[in-house]
């Protein structure tokens, strides 16, 4: 791979260096140095790219390895069931404490029937 300080030397080469007075170096190029830096600045970029791409498919590699080719996709099947249980277990708990709460309305209801009917109950 191309590193940064190889493409800063070649960019040293490629433009015209000169001091500008106030000790700083400023460089230049005409076109065919910009064109020489590019070139090798594009190229350094698709190296590297190609070098990514490769370490992908290395570790994409490995993961099927050590999975199989359908390991991830069953962890994820496994994943999947688990939650869905999970998912089933609180909706009953949900649908269990709408029953109980239903029915805890229809004894205070009755409850406070009867309390009426004893508090309005007048002997004949």
């Amino acid at each position: 791979m191309t590193t940064r300080e190889q493409i800063i030397a070649v960019a040293k080469e490629c433009f015209d260096c000169y001091e500008d007075g106030r000790g700083r170096t400023d460089y230049s190029a005409d076109e065919h140095g910009i064109e020489k830096f590019y070139a090798i600045a594009f190229e350094a970029g698709r190296v590297a790219e190609r070098e990514e791409i490769e370490s992908l498919r290395q570790q994409l590699s490995e993961l099927v390895a050590a999975n199989g080719p359908n390991g991830w996709i069953d962890e994820l099947r496994q994943q999947l069931a688990v939650a869905n249980h999970a998912h089933e277990f609180m909706s009953q708990q949900y649908l269990d404490a709408l029953k109980e709460r239903n029915q805890l309305r229809k004894d205070v209801a009755k409850l406070q029937e009867a309390l009426h009917c004893k508090l309005t109950w007048k002997p004949s």
